[in-house]
């Protein structure tokens, strides 16, 4: 069941990481355009294309997570003896864990920090830029527990997984 509620949720992110995606590439195609060709230079088109890059990395990173393809320092791991490499893939985890509740922790707070201040040229909160932590950290924790739940602990070493 949390595999389907999760492999649902990271379809939806990664159609959601093709639009922003294709978002900053517009905004900054057209920043271009009506600078260099045009003259006349759009005021918001950075801001639109670091608070996309950020949800980009953001959102990027929680899938990232889920599949199990982030960067990864393997030379601890296969310096261990095989018995011992589960207790320590569950030792990372728990350490993810701890990461992530801090980094939602503190995402939120950030969120809520900024949510009177706008962008001059948007006239937004500031707040939606701050609010990929939260939210991306909450993806992490929930991606977190299916690990838990489906007792997907190992770690596939990045050399023995295909690209």
């Amino acid at each position: 069941m949390i595999r389907r509620i999760c492999g649902t949720i990271d379809s939806i992110v990664m159609a959601l990481l093709g639009l922003f995606l294709a978002g900053v590439v517009v905004t900054c195609l057209l920043a271009v355009w009506m600078r260099y060709i045009s003259n006349l230079p759009i005021s918001w088109s950075e801001q639109v294309a670091r608070i996309g890059l950020v949800w980009i990395i953001l959102l990027g990173t929680a899938v990232a997570y889920r599949r199990k393809r982030h960067v990864a320092v393997e030379l601890f791991y296969t310096m261990l003896p095989a018995r011992y490499r589960p207790s320590l893939s569950k030792v990372v985890e728990l350490m993810n864990l701890a990461l992530f509740v801090i980094f939602t922790w503190h995402g939120a707070k950030l969120t809520l920090d900024n949510l009177g201040q706008t962008y001059g040229a948007l006239g937004i909160s500031v707040a939606s830029y701050y609010a990929a932590m939260p939210i991306a950290g909450a993806l992490m924790l929930l991606f977190w527990l299916e690990r838990v739940v489906t007792a997907d602990w190992e770690q596939p070493l990045i050399s023995e997984t295909p690209i």
